[in-house]
């Protein structure tokens, strides 16, 4: 048991507010996944026209439909005050959505709203406006969590701002070998270019497969264009022998792959916008004792060094030569070691090291 939590023997009462279901923010999940025991929880949103799972030891509100429409946000935001009015919570978390300071006109003591991203709207006048209205909401509340100091200050967010990272989940412990490649990318599709690491991937395939086996596999989502240009790069380049495209797959199933490759694909866009987003992709790879090829965005290379992988540029060249460097380095990899060191980025150790007595400080 938590030693903060099993000295003070209180059962707080938590509540997360977001609009989507429960589930559909992976951060709030693993919350949940390591509170349980600890508190009573309950969680309003809606279901997005999804089957409602139910979970053990949490109480789901879920409104029928979306959050989109002035009906729905309406809706949305009486079933929060009839809830906050009619019950009291010792630790409000509100994950960040465009008008949720009016939540502020209901409850002031024990809010925290939780700020997880930037806008990365392709457009970037859109981005900036979207951000503007972020960074006027977030002042109005007196508690901010956000996923790291650089984030932080990339939109301007207030000193008292408390810092509650991004992380994964903990793996049990496996020797990986690299007597294969075995190149695995997992995440959004969304403007992230995954056809630069096929032509990559392609090109070193032709010069090296004569001197070890290898294969790349991409899990993810995206649009139809998104998955189109996907498979069209594949075909084009000869590769659907060797790269298989298997689109989403969700946690536990994920967990099979994560096992099963050594080599972990964490291509973003090197783009302002990107820059101080911790991608959960790269703390997934260490967690499972994989090397990880990673874009030199400020947040990976907080964490990626030689002894876990290698940092590179992101045009097709540089993966192609961060390809080249694992290869050359792959027998100096300890795979045990790199879960070890990635410990701290456990969503066990944040939420038992960091979140646990950021919550028990409320009174």
């Amino acid at each position: 048991m938590n030693q903060v939590v099993s000295e003070k023997r209180l059962r707080k009462r938590i509540l997360f507010i977001n609009p989507g279901p429960f589930g559909s923010l992976t951060d709030t999940y693993y919350y949940y996944i390591h509170l349980k025991e600890y508190y009573d929880i309950t969680h309003v949103g809606f279901d997005e026209g999804k089957e409602v799972i139910n979970y053990d030891n949490i109480r789901l509100i879920h409104l029928n439909g979306g959050s989109s429409g002035l009906s729905q946000k309406r809706l949305f935001f009486k079933k929060i005050r009839e809830l906050l009015n009619s019950e009291n919570f010792d630790f409000i978390l509100i994950n960040y959505f465009i008008g949720c300071s009016l939540i502020r006109l209901f409850r002031r003591k024990s809010v925290v709203v939780d700020v997880r991203s930037s806008y990365i709207f392709k457009n970037k006048y859109k981005r900036f406006l979207y951000n503007i209205i972020l960074f006027f909401e977030v002042h109005f509340f007196r508690n901010i969590t956000v996923i790291s100091k650089g984030l932080s200050n990339f939109l301007h967010l207030p000193g008292r701002s408390h810092i509650l990272p991004l992380g994964a989940p903990q793996f049990p412990l496996v020797k990986k070998k690299f007597d294969s490649l075995k190149i695995l990318y997992v995440g959004t599709f969304c403007q992230r270019n995954i056809p630069n690491t096929i032509f990559a991937f392609a090109k070193f395939y032709r010069e090296h497969n004569s001197k070890i086996p290898m294969s790349y596999t991409i899990i993810g989502y995206g649009s139809e264009d998104d998955v189109a240009n996907i498979q069209t790069a594949i075909m084009t380049q000869e590769m659907k022998d060797h790269i298989s495209y298997i689109g989403v797959i969700r946690y536990p199933k994920l967990n099979k792959y994560l096992h099963d490759h050594n080599v972990g694909m964490s291509y973003i866009p090197i783009k302002n916008h990107y820059e101080h987003q911790p991608p959960t992709k790269t703390f997934e790879y260490l967690l499972s004792g994989m090397a990880v090829i990673a874009t030199g965005t400020s947040e990976n290379k907080k964490v990626i060094s030689d002894s876990n992988g290698v940092v590179i540029n992101d045009s097709i060249e540089d993966i192609y030569n961060g390809l080249k460097e694992i290869y050359i380095r792959r027998l100096s990899y300890d795979t045990e070691k790199i879960q070890k060191n990635a410990k701290s980025y456990s969503w066990e150790e944040i939420v038992n090291g960091n979140l646990i007595p950021y919550i028990e400080s409320f009174n």
